[in-house]
């Protein structure tokens, strides 16, 4: 499957679940912020979002809950999982940030 952020009409963010092989949406979560990147975390139920607001956002895609947190001082275009260390790596025009995360 695929995982893309879009706007639809300009008006709603969310997070679109894609089957690629069978051609349809599976679903749509909406999101609190203008995401300007996304991350999967292999094995779980967690996307990492970074938003135009300067939030790093985990979110469950199963159950919709969030925690969102104060990452930089400006926008997050970089956000990745890494599976080896467990961590969150952001990153944004003046600074790189690495963030533990327990599952």
């Amino acid at each position: 499957g695929v995982v893309s952020t879009q706007s639809t009409g300009g008006i709603c963010q969310e997070i679109s679940f894609y089957h690629i092989k069978r051609k349809e949406t599976l679903r749509k979560v909406d999101l609190a912020h203008w995401a300007t990147s996304l991350s999967v975390v292999p094995n779980s139920n967690l996307i990492v979002i970074g938003s135009h607001d300067r939030l790093l956002t985990i979110m469950d895609y199963t159950s919709g809950t969030f925690q969102d947190y104060v990452a930089h001082a400006d926008q997050l275009p970089v956000v990745r999982y890494w599976d080896e260390k467990n961590v969150i790596f952001s990153a944004a025009q003046t600074a790189i940030a690495v963030w533990g995360l327990k599952i």
